[in-house]
Order: structure tokens, then C-alpha cells, then sequence
């Protein structure tokens, strides 16, 4: 049971949403005994086994059904025959399993110190998101609230963390770190990228990774970054990168 649970947690840290079937009653001949598990991954892959046969068919149709709508759910099979209003198995029983969504932890890289991203970081814990501050000059006792605060050359400091599909991050540093955050993000699998500044010193920073080659996917890059709100403080501005970030999050782009 302990690599089984070890699974959970490394599809979960590289992103996956999943689901997890147990069998929770059973009455009359069935596969398995009540407590069962079994993975459920969203392409239909599955770790571990609830039985096999056309049981473990329909509960993994179920599982996608719920990883596809974040809703865990109870399903009840008659394991009968289909000519007898079952899902066709012999048995002659009755299963029931609870289908439980396990959704990863949604983190929030900041590139970028300053009064900011130290609005952000807290803005970021109230939204339980993992936090992670990057910058060369940044320091732990800063950003007290993040969870990892990596003081190192962003491109090195990118290497050393899982970018996956529940990442969003926010350029928000100086002007000369811009090319060297985005090419290391840029084709990363984050959910959500956003940059601050002007249109001015957007276009510069995407002609230069332009210049080495670098493509971008259209609509892969917010910016500038955050909802219009008119905000000017610091404050002010962590709010409108954290509305954009949680519109992207609920809604999608």
C-alpha cells in the first residue's frame, strides 16, 4: 500500500489531477473486498486494480467523467449481465465506489522581488497557493510567508523547481531580468505566465528571445501582467496579477 500512496503524491507533484476509486459496500459475489483501490489517471491509465473485467471498465469511464468535472461521486454497479440491466458481468452482486478527485497543489512562482512580490506572496497564501519567490538578491527573511524563496540567477533557480500544469507564474523583477526569465518559462507546461511593464519593454524582451530563436505560443504570455483595475500601490498591483491569475484558474484564458 505504501507504493500506492507514493504514486498519489508523484503524479500529484507533477501536476495531475487524478482520481481514486474504492470500493466502499459490497453485497453478493463481487472481484474485491470493500477498501480496494485503484488510480485513475485522465488518459485512462489506471495503477493498481479494482477487480478487472467490466467493473474496472466502468469505474475507470467514471473516474475520467469526474477527474473531467472536478467532482468526486459515489457510483453503484450491478454486476449482471447486460440482458439483465447490469453492466454485463455474471457475478450476480452489487459494488459501490467512491470516486474521489485528488487535485494538485496550485503554486505561484514570483520572479522578481521588491514590494511587489512581497504583496504577492501573502496575496498568494490567502489564495492557498504554494509560493515560491525567485531573485538573486532576495532573502528569506523578506518573504517570510513563501514557502521557498530561491536567492540564485533565475535560470538556475528555474531549473531547481517542477514547473507543471497547476504553475502560474509572474515576471514582475527588473527590466534586465525579462530574457532570462522568460526563456526559461516561456515553453515551460505552466498554467499561467504574466510580465509586468510597458508595451515598450515587452516588445523588447520578445525581440530579443525572437533574435535567438525563440518561439512563443500566441496567447501564452499575459502582459502586461494583471487585471485593468487602475491600481497604482504595490498592493494595488498584487491584486490585479492575483485576479488575472485566479480568472485564468476558474475560468480559463
Amino acid at each position: 500500500m505504501l507504493n500506492f500512496y507514493r504514486q498519489v503524491v508523484d503524479l500529484l507533484a507533477n501536476g495531475e489531477t487524478i482520481a481514486i476509486a474504492t470500493v466502499i459496500k459490497r453485497k453478493g459475489s463481487a472481484p474485491r473486498n470493500v477498501g480496494t483501490k485503484v488510480i485513475i489517471r485522465s488518459n485512462g491509465s489506471i495503477y493498481g486494480t479494482i477487480g478487472g473485467d467490466e467493473l474496472e471498465k466502468a469505474v475507470i469511464r467514471d473516474g475520467i467523467q469526474a477527474i473531467q468535472k472536478r467532482e468526486s461521486r459515489v457510483c453503484e454497479y450491478d454486476l449482471l449481465l447486460k440482458e439483465e440491466g447490469g453492466i454485463g458481468m455474471p457475478c450476480g452482486g452489487k459494488a459501490s465506489v467512491f470516486i474521489d478527485v485528488a487535485n494538485p497543489k496550485h503554486m505561484l512562482i514570483i520572479i522578481g522581488g521588491g514590494y511587489i512580490a512581497a504583496a504577492l506572496v501573502k496575496l498568494g497564501k490567502i489564495c492557498d497557493f504554494q509560493v515560491i519567490v525567485i531573485d538573486p538578491q532576495a532573502k528569506p527573511e523578506e518573504f517570510e510567508e513563501a514557502n521557498r524563496v530561491i536567492g540564485e540567477p533565475i535560470e538556475e533557480a528555474i531549473s531547481k523547481v517542477r514547473i507543471n500544469p497547476e504553475t502560474y507564474i509572474a515576471i514582475i523583477g527588473r527590466y534586465d531580468q525579462d530574457v532570462p526569465a522568460l526563456k526559461s518559462v516561456i515553453n515551460s507546461r505552466a498554467r499561467y505566465i504574466g510580465m509586468i511593464g510597458s508595451k515598450k519593454r515587452i516588445a523588447l524582451a520578445l525581440n530579443k528571445l525572437k533574435q535567438e530563436n525563440i518561439g512563443l505560443e500566441r496567447g501564452k504570455l499575459h502582459s502586461p501582467i494583471g487585471i485593468e483595475i487602475g491600481a497604482e500601490t504595490p498592493e494595488e498591483v498584487a491584486i490585479s496579477i492575483m485576479a488575472e491569475i485566479i480568472k485564468v484558474r476558474r475560468i480559463g484564458d
